[in-house]
């Protein structure tokens, strides 16, 4: 078997993929495979995988599983089943369908947690591109802290997007047998908190791919300037406060599984006293603790 695996989850991405599968092909790292799931794209994307599938079996491989849940997320949880049912790669990436990959990536994300057998996770810099690759910002990762010294600020914000990230096996088989998707906001910050408590975060300062915005992402990077994200705000109010209320009650069920994993964790036991305190207290202790940052104050309304 190829030592590593990478998880490309595809929908409706036929502007963008073939532009990611080649930058994928062209991996100094060449012990790898590609699976791809699709979530029932309506337009080429299919056909344009099925292209380099049978151009090129040695790296990437259609698969198909059934799901009724659709979306991002379920996406890329089947894949991640996929693999733990039927891989046995030692360290896995995750790929998204609209980004390039500089030709290192995978070596140096790999050289970087290969001298370790605890649960690991790399993730490295990432350049903020337009849709036709122009740079539109440097990294959104600034001001970097060592999580595994500060788990708390992981609690109610994500600093990782999942394609920036390697992970080996042993940190799936901690993190994914104990959740369901339901459990979580996304895979890449539920291993990023499991990655923390257990095991060892790594961040790599070299930009070592192409973040392309255009628009249609699903996500997409976190702007730092505050007129944007006002903007965004006021435009989508009453959609935003949704979100907001879901993602905090989603990361509110994270720590809880988190402590189930690790029940004896004294960082754990007190963020789950702090959750038991009256709310003006409770949004306090979470600050003053470091859980909520303090230019993340607007998540103490829906904690």
């Amino acid at each position: 078997m190829p030592n590593a695996a990478i998880l490309l989850a595809s929908y409706n991405g036929e502007k963008y993929i073939e532009e990611q599968l080649k930058s994928i092909q062209k991996q100094t790292y060449r012990d790898f495979r590609c699976y791809i799931r699709d979530d029932g794209s309506s337009d080429h994307t299919v056909e344009i995988i099925k292209s380099f599938v049978k151009e090129d079996p040695e790296h990437f491989i259609l698969i198909t599983t059934e799901s009724v849940r659709h979306g991002s997320k379920y996406n890329f949880f089947e894949l991640i089943n996929y693999y733990m049912r039927s891989c046995n790669e030692e360290y896995i990436l995750f790929s998204d369908q609209d980004d390039v990959w500089l030709p290192e990536k995978v070596a140096v994300e790999i050289e970087q947690i290969s001298s370790t057998d605890r649960p690991a996770l790399a993730f490295c810099a990432q350049e903020i591109v337009d849709k036709k690759l122009v740079p539109a910002q440097n990294s959104i990762h600034k001001n970097m802290k060592d999580y595994n010294k500060f788990p708390n600020s992981l609690t109610y914000r994500n600093v990782a997007a999942g394609c920036t990230m390697c992970v080996n096996r042993e940190l799936l088989l901690k993190a994914i047998p104990v959740v369901s998707p339901d459990d979580f906001v996304m895979h890449d910050w539920w291993l990023m908190l499991v990655a923390a408590y257990l095991g060892r975060i790594i961040y790599i300062e070299e930009p070592l791919m192409k973040y392309r915005q255009h628009g249609n992402n699903v996500l997409g990077a976190d702007s730092n300037n505050y007129f944007s994200k006002a903007q965004k705000y006021i435009k989508n109010f009453n959609k935003s406060i949704h979100s907001r209320k879901t993602q905090a009650e989603l990361c509110q069920r994270q720590m809880q599984k988190l402590l189930n994993l690790v029940p004896k964790d004294s960082r754990l036991m007190r963020y789950s006293a702090i959750m038991s305190k009256p709310a003006a207290v409770r949004a306090v202790s979470l600050v003053k603790n470091s859980y909520i940052e303090p230019d993340n104050l607007f998540t103490c309304l829906f904690v």
